[in-house]
């Protein structure tokens, strides 16, 4: 009996790492962009219909990494600014 339990933990324990390793790959490629963004390029972004205006590329690539919205470049007069 306790043989069987310890198999059923063993194997619910390895599910458990990896669906955390799955998630933490899937985090850091989001956030990856980080390391060689522009802090002074502002930009308009489109994410499923909706628009948002960030001050720096940097800050676009944070928000996607904590939101996990797919933030890509768009028009700036989607944005209603004009630079």
């Amino acid at each position: 009996m306790l043989n069987r339990f310890s198999v059923w933990a063993a194997l619910i324990l390895s599910i458990l790492l990896l669906v955390v390793v799955v998630v933490l790959a899937v985090r850091g490629t989001s956030c990856s962009g980080l390391n060689n963004c522009d802090p002074f390029k502002a930009v308009c972004a489109s994410a499923k219909n909706e628009h948002q205006f960030f001050y720096s590329q940097c800050d676009m690539i944070r928000d996607s990494c904590l939101t996990g919205k797919d933030w890509k470049r768009d028009n700036f007069s989607h944005c209603n600014v004009h630079i």
